[in-house]
């Protein structure tokens, strides 16, 4: 299960998987500990991506997957899906109730 970002406030920055053309959607960049960033919204200013924080917080590959994510204009909430799949040549996407989704600790 990936996140699909909306308006960032449910996907959290380091234990999600939200990031597309990050191996396992995740992170690999260390975490500081002091750092008071921990959900996707934080990265966000005026519903665009933050890219100086981007800079700063993670390496250039995955600053530049995150930046390539593209925002609901609408800031829709985030919602859960299947990664992408592929069947008889066509890509989809699966939306999931969050109600029924066990997320894993991070």
């Amino acid at each position: 299960m990936w996140w699909r970002v909306g308006d960032g406030r449910n996907v959290e920055i380091w234990c999600d998987r939200w990031i597309i053309g990050v191996e396992g959607g995740i992170l690999k960049s260390q975490r500081d500990s002091n750092t008071y960033i921990h959900w996707v919204s934080m990265l966000l200013e005026e519903g665009k991506w933050n890219k100086m924080l981007l800079s700063k917080l993670f390496s250039t590959h995955e600053a530049e997957k995150i930046a390539s994510i593209a925002l609901s204009i609408y800031q829709r909430k985030d919602r859960w899906v299947w990664n992408f799949s592929k069947i008889w040549g066509i890509y989809y996407q699966i939306r999931i109730s969050p109600s029924k989704v066990i997320k894993p600790q991070c």
